[in-house]
């Protein structure tokens, strides 16, 4: 971090913008001019506060934020280690720092090459962009579908009545046209329980077992399936659903 003036009152938190929410704060360490380490901490799963006065701040569905002691030495370096998804091949993660004292003040990160952070980085390609283009050559539109509980049992009892479906879309650079429909076996469209325009993004819907006339449909295995239209063609994921009663 660079102090451009010694009347800096530095800061100690650290915001960072990410496309879905954070996957895991993995580490956080702080490091003086000469390298020498100040104060660090591994988090685990679900850990949000550690030692030497580090802590996991905030985590939100489009950025997290985290909690040090205050930096004011010129050159000092704060390493944010993170796991997070990317949906396009070109991810922004933009950075904030402020200092909690000072509410409504902060500062924006540079992006450019302000250390060395270690063996494998390559200063060229210093930034706070990232390309991915592993997800233009995969040519998926949907990930991470997933279905809690699965099998479910809309009886009314409260215990597991609806059902919790959650996607990824990635990989588009507009909104495209996004369908979620329940299939039995044989093909036949029971219900759509979704039918919008989405952009890239984490969604979740619920259900409730009911189709558009509001009956039950009865217990048995089908498939859930979830339609995109992107610009070089669509993109089709399927899950099985198991309905109890």
């Amino acid at each position: 971090m660079r102090m451009d003036s010694p009347d800096l009152l530095g800061f100690d938190t650290f915001a960072i913008t990410t496309p879905i929410r954070v996957e895991q704060v993995e580490q956080v360490e702080i490091l003086d001019a000469q390298g020498q380490l100040v104060a660090s901490h591994a988090f685990a799963q679900g850990d949000t506060a550690g030692g030497s006065g580090l802590a996991i701040n905030t985590i939100a569905e489009d950025h997290f934020s985290v909690r040090f002691p205050r930096i004011q030495a010129d050159d000092s370096l704060l390493k944010i280690k993170f796991r997070a998804s990317v949906l396009a091949f070109s991810t922004e993660f933009r950075g904030q720092a402020s200092l909690s004292s000072e509410p409504g003040s902060f500062q924006n990160v540079t992006s450019g090459n302000s250390a060395n952070l270690g063996d494998e980085d390559q200063p060229t390609r210093s930034g706070t962009t990232v390309l991915s283009p592993s997800i233009i050559r995969s040519e998926r539109l949907i990930d991470a579908l997933e279905l809690t509980p699965n099998p479910f049992t809309p009886n009314g009892d409260g215990i597991n009545d609806q059902v919790a479906i959650t996607y990824n879309i990635l990989a588009l650079t507009k909104a495209g046209a996004v369908a979620v429909r329940l299939y039995d076996l044989s093909g036949r469209l029971v219900h759509t329980l979704q039918q919008t325009a989405l952009s890239n993004g984490r969604y979740a819907l619920s259900w409730d077992g009911r189709t558009a006339d509001g009956h039950l449909v009865p217990p048995g295995v089908y498939l859930l399936g979830i339609t995109v239209a992107g610009d070089q063609g669509d993109d089709l994921r399927a899950h099985p659903l198991s309905v109890a009663y």
